[in-house]
This record gives C-alpha cells, sequence and structure tokens, in this order.
C-alpha cells in the first residue's frame, strides 16, 4: 500500500494490556486520559494466537495468519525436530508488509519479524537471532543507540529470581528506548513509525496481570516513576511526530494463569507421539546454545535458552503428531517432512483421531475455553491443529505432566487485545480481528 503524499501514520503498541488494564493508566496518564476521551476503543480477539507474532503478522498484511504460514514465533521446516524461528523474510506476502510511501523512510522500533531493510530505520526487539540490534550501522556512532538493548535480562528465570531489580530494569530499558524512538522522530523525515513498548508484557509476567491496580507493591514508587516518565515521553512523541494518523492498540494480554499445559506429553499420552530422551537430547542442545551465544557474540540481541529450540524432541519414526511451537500441532506427514510417518492416504483418518482425542480431553478440564482451529487442507507451512485456552499456559518441557495446575505462573498471556481509534480513521463495524487494522489503515491512508 502507498500513502498520499506527505501523509503521516503513528502507530504505539502497549502490547500486555487488554482495555481495562489500558484505561487504568489514566488515573496515572493525563495523556491516556486525553487519548480515550471521545475515541472508540475495541477488543481484539486474536484467537487462536496469544503470541504477537501472528498478530503482527495479520495486522500489517491484511492477510490470515494460515496464508502467511505464521501460527507462532517458529515453524518447523524439514521435520517436526528442525524448528526455525520466523522473521517476515518467511511469510508468504507479495511486496512490502508495512504501509508507506515509495522511497519514504519507516521507522520500526520493537516490533517482531521485522528485519533490518532499505529504507527502513529499525530498532531490535530481541527476538530474532542475529547480532544485530540497531539499523543502519551508522546510528552506533551515537552513545544513544550504541547502548541499545531490546530486553532487559537474558532469561525469564533471572527476572522471577531477582523480581525488584528485575522490575527496575524493565523500565530502565524502556526508557533507553523511548530516548531512541524519540531522537529518529525528530530527525527526520519518515513516512510510518511503528513503536512497540514491552515493559507492561514483562511486568504482567513478574508482577501479575493486575500490577496496575497493586498499589502496596514495594516496587510501586519506581512503576509511578516510570509512568510518569512514560506520560510525559508519549505527549512529547506525539507533538514531535505530528502524525495524521494516530493508532494504538494491544496485541494481546495478561490474565491470572489456571494451569500449564503440555501439549506434547497429551498426545504421547494418546499414544500419537514419542519423545526423545533427555540424553538423545542434550549433545545437540549444548552445541546450538554455544552457536547462538557466539552469533550474538559482538551485541548482546538474543536470548539463547529462550531462542534455540531443542533438538530431537521427538522420535520422529514414532510420532504421529507433535507440537514443536506452542499451541501448533502438525501431523508427521511423509509429503510434508522427512521422517514423516503419515502417508496421504491416511491423512484424513488420522487427523480426525488427533483432533477427537485432544477435543476429548481438553474440553473435559477446560470445557468452554477451549478454542479448537482445524484444517487438514490448511497448506503445508500450517499446522492442521492449533489450541488455545484461556488462563492457560503452553509449554513444552519434556517430562512435566501434561495438565498441571500446581505448578504454574502468575499470568499468561491471553489472545485478546485492544484497539484505539485516535483519529483519522471512521468507527469500526463489527468485531475486530487482526487483519481488520491492515483493512482500516489502508482506507484511512488512501
Amino acid at each position: 500500500m502507498t500513502l498520499r503524499k506527505n501523509l503521516r501514520l503513528l502507530v504505539l503498541s502497549f502490547d500486555g494490556l487488554s482495555g481495562e488494564s489500558f484505561r487504568s493508566l489514566s488515573r496515572h496518564m493525563s495523556w491516556v486520559r486525553q487519548l480515550i476521551e471521545g475515541t472508540e476503543m475495541k477488543v481484539l480477539d486474536g484467537r487462536p494466537h496469544a503470541c504477537p507474532q501472528p498478530v503482527w503478522a495479520q495486522a500489517l498484511s491484511g492477510r490470515s495468519w494460515c496464508e502467511l504460514g505464521c501460527a507462532g514465533y517458529a515453524a518447523p521446516r524439514a521435520s517436526l525436530n528442525d524448528v526455525q524461528i520466523l522473521s517476515e523474510d518467511d511469510l508468504r506476502l507479495d511486496g512490502a508488509i508495512l504501509p508507506g510511501q515509495a522511497g519514504g523512510t519507516i521507522l520500526t522500533i520493537n516490533m517482531p519479524l521485522l528485519k533490518p531493510k532499505p529504507g527502513r530505520l529499525w530498532l531490535s526487539d530481541g527476538s530474532l537471532p542475529m547480532p544485530l540490534s540497531v539499523s543502519p550501522p551508522e546510528l552506533l556512532s551515537d552513545p544513544l543507540f550504541a547502548r541499545y538493548k531490546p530486553r532487559p535480562y537474558s532469561s525469564s528465570a533471572l527476572a522471577s529470581v531477582v523480581t525488584e531489580q528485575s522490575v527496575v530494569q524493565c523500565m530502565r530499558i524502556e526508557q533507553e528506548r523511548i530516548a531512541c524512538a524519540l531522537h529518529l522522530i525528530e530527525r527526520g523525515p519518515w513516512q510510518s513509525c511503528f513503536l512497540r513498548l514491552s515493559v507492561f508484557d514483562l511486568l504482567s509476567h513478574m508482577l501479575g496481570p493486575d500490577f496496575l491496580l497493586a498499589e502496596k507493591l514495594s516496587v510501586w514508587p519506581d512503576i509511578e516513576d516510570f509512568l510518569g516518565f512514560l506520560d510525559r515521553a508519549l505527549i512529547e512523541i506525539c507533538t514531535r511526530a505530528d502524525a495524521d494518523l494516530l493508532f494504538v492498540l494491544s496485541s494481546f494480554s495478561h490474565t491470572a494463569c489456571e494451569a500449564r499445559l503440555n501439549l506434547n506429553e497429551l498426545l504421547a499420552c494418546g499414544g500419537f507421539c514419542r519423545l526423545a530422551s533427555r540424553e538423545t537430547q542434550i549433545g545437540p542442545v549444548i552445541e546450538r546454545r554455544k552457536a547462538a551465544i557466539q552469533a550474538g557474540a559482538a551485541q548482546a540481541v538474543i536470548d539463547p535458552l529462550a531462542l534455540v529450540s531443542p533438538a530431537s524432541l521427538f522420535d520422529p519414526s514414532r510420532t504421529i503428531a507433535g507440537s514443536p511451537v506452542a499451541g501448533a500441532v502438525y501431523l508427521n506427514r511423509s509429503d510434508r517432512f522427512a521422517e514423516g510417518t503419515v502417508a496421504a492416504g491416511d491423512l484424513d483418518r488420522e487427523f480426525q483421531e488427533v483432533k477427537e482425542y485432544l477435543g476429548r480431553e481438553l474440553n473435559r478440564e477446560f470445557g468452554g475455553r477451549l478454542f479448537m482451529w482445524s484444517e487438514v487442507d490448511a497448506g503445508r507451512r500450517c499446522p492442521e491443529l492449533m489450541i488455545y485456552v484461556d488462563g492457560v499456559e503452553l509449554h513444552d518441557l519434556q517430562g512435566s505432566a501434561p495438565i498441571d495446575r500446581r505448578n504454574r505462573p502468575r499470568s499468561t498471556h491471553r489472545a485478546q487485545g485492544f484497539i484505539c481509534l485516535a483519529s483519522g480513521c471512521d468507527r469500526w463495524q463489527g468485531a475486530v480481528k487482526p487483519p481488520d487494522i491492515y483493512t482500516v489503515l489502508t482506507g484511512a491512508l488512501r
């Protein structure tokens, strides 16, 4: 899509917040109070996805996640054990993924999937395994960008152990990101700016989904100081940007976690997959972690523990279906995977058996909160099933219980965000799904 000449778009994302949580910021931030007065806020239904990559892929392209081949942060390639992290280059796109004018500069700050490209000023979100955190490299001559870090800590385990220190670090990293954004916005010229904040997602993981209402927290004075800074910064960003269209959203939110669900262990209990032993996994995992650390040695961009998928998770010769990516269940098809066991003639039967088994087991445990998407002919790059259960954390830690209601985090992602039309767009009609965002933006910018 091409913007009208000299028209500016500013997109601000508060990923991790629901519409209700965003409204609660109005008690501390005048910018939020002024924004929500007289504007329309609606729920963004991202089901079956509670992670940002598929939601943003659809919002930035106007296409469904299954058409794009984006069911999560990664996807299996040659086999169920060959899991690779996705970027925009892996998506089924014709032309540009972002709205912009031919030759116009686009600012992308802390956005998932997006990579450095010509005509793009880019600050990493830390999710891609590459040594760059800032592009173009000339920006590194400025100390402000030289010290830019996408993430505040190397692992979520560290954050959970040193909670107060991690809370302060999260907010400090976000302050530095905003300082970089202000600098890029002011230097211009640019056509579109996408600025995504991570701090509310991180704090929800550490403190729980209702931390903005927990003013008795020992770290609340620090949070209150940060909200004051953010209020002033957002006023300055909007003033400097002087955008024709301001669009505010969140691609997902948080909710209290009731249980953890391990789809692979559940599939193993039903006889649909065989998991490899820990001894089989440990050597290749160590080698992959070493490679990741070496790749990120130039700048601390990637988290090798989080981004490198375990090797040999499945025994492919004895696996009918598996979930190498959270929530996504792939049949081990012989026409798709080199080590596939499901022949084309058996595809429909195996699909129905897996679907009925998971539906029966999960409905018994979670009832109406289960959301299951299924399509046996979805295409060779998509999973046959997507599973989402509201309030349930999906994970793949081998050896854990299929459903664990005792060992669970405080908070988990919810496949529900919000959108707020601040200026320049007509009001929404009907339910809002991620591809609708692109539709509305293109309609307003043409």
